[in-house]
């Protein structure tokens, strides 16, 4: 009869047990690593409604830049040719247009379409720049009537201009435009000062007309015609819109051009 084991028997004593012991630490390692997994993709799943959720509405959310098109860039230069001077931002589009590489035709065109210079005229004011004549690509401050100006002259040219607006597109079935505003209000000037008008050119031009209307709370979208108020949109119609809205909370919805 062979000898036993003392450790073995000492462990027994105690109520060890080791390969019942090593399975259940595999059995736990096993079951850790089922909650691991499990654990893992409860993680995934729950963030995935959530990530959709929010791609889903930023594709509800229209997009204000769907509307950006060259006559609102033209509003938008319009507004800041005022503060800094058309010369000076032609200058400024047409170094980075030349800095992109744009070719010239296209630069042309778009100087063009937004009202600022052309573009042989912005390349002669941007060599000037930078050969250092500050002086010569400085802006100078002519005389004249300037549009930033002229309604704080001419106050009750600009109480009429906005009772003509009102007025125009609260017709049912009147089309309204900013030419007709920038008409209108060059008819107004001749009658106020008395001066006789020479040649065909506008007093104020229709896209600073434009601007007025955005500096009032308006906004124009493309491809809009017929002008109207809120609560009389013809049925049918398509639904882009020229926003106006003046001080005294009179809102009117106008097509524009």
């Amino acid at each position: 009869m062979g000898r036993r084991n003392p450790r073995k028997k000492h462990s027994e004593a105690f109520g060890f047990k080791p390969n019942e012991q090593k399975m259940e630490e595999g059995e736990l390692k096993s079951s850790s690593s089922e909650e691991d997994e499990t654990y893992t993709h409860k993680t995934a799943s729950s963030t995935t409604p959530k990530e959709e959720e929010v791609e889903a509405s930023s594709a509800a959310t229209p997009d204000l830049l769907d509307n950006l098109d060259l006559s609102a860039i033209g509003d938008l230069f319009e507004m800041c040719k005022k503060m800094c001077g058309q010369r000076n931002l032609s200058v400024l589009l047409y170094s980075l247009m030349r800095h992109l590489r744009v070719p010239w035709r296209e630069t042309d065109d778009l100087l063009t379409s937004i009202g600022a210079l052309q573009r042989r005229t912005a390349h002669k004011w941007t060599k000037a720049f930078l050969s250092g004549d500050l002086d010569a690509s400085t802006e100078e401050k002519r005389g004249g009537k300037h549009s930033d100006s002229f309604y704080d002259t001419f106050p009750e040219i600009e109480m009429e201009a906005r009772t003509f607006t009102v007025d125009r597109c609260s017709r049912k079935n009147a089309s309204f435009t900013s030419a007709e505003l920038a008409k209108f209000v060059d008819v107004k000037y001749y009658e106020v000062t008395g001066e006789k008008k020479e040649g065909d050119e506008l007093i104020r031009s229709e896209r600073s007309c434009r601007g007025d209307i955005r500096r009032k709370g308006g906004s124009f979208e493309a491809n809009t015609q017929r002008p109207y108020f809120e609560g009389h949109e013809r049925r049918g119609g398509t639904s882009k819109q020229f926003h106006f809205l003046f001080p005294e909370q009179k809102r009117a919805l106008l097509r524009g051009e």
